[in-house]
């Protein structure tokens, strides 16, 4: 499928949206898609999970044991 903005190269995004039960569906390609300001969260690397766990541990109040135990059978 071609991209519905450049109608020269191949579409790799697509993108839906429904409003008022109305569904519209966009195919771009990344260099239109990027043009429209539309960026993956992919896009900046990989996942920082390290730095997410790091933070934890310096935060010990972020991380808590619940309050209650609840037993079920």
């Amino acid at each position: 499928m071609l991209c519905q903005d450049c109608r020269k190269r191949e579409a790799q995004i697509h993108l839906t949206q429904i409003v008022n039960n109305e569904k519209t569906t966009l195919s771009l390609c990344r260099q239109c898609a990027e043009a429209r300001g539309f960026h993956s969260p992919l896009d900046s690397g990989p996942f920082p999970l390290a730095e997410i766990l790091s933070g934890l541990a310096k935060n010990p109040l972020a991380v808590r044991q619940p309050e209650t135990v609840e037993k079920l059978e």
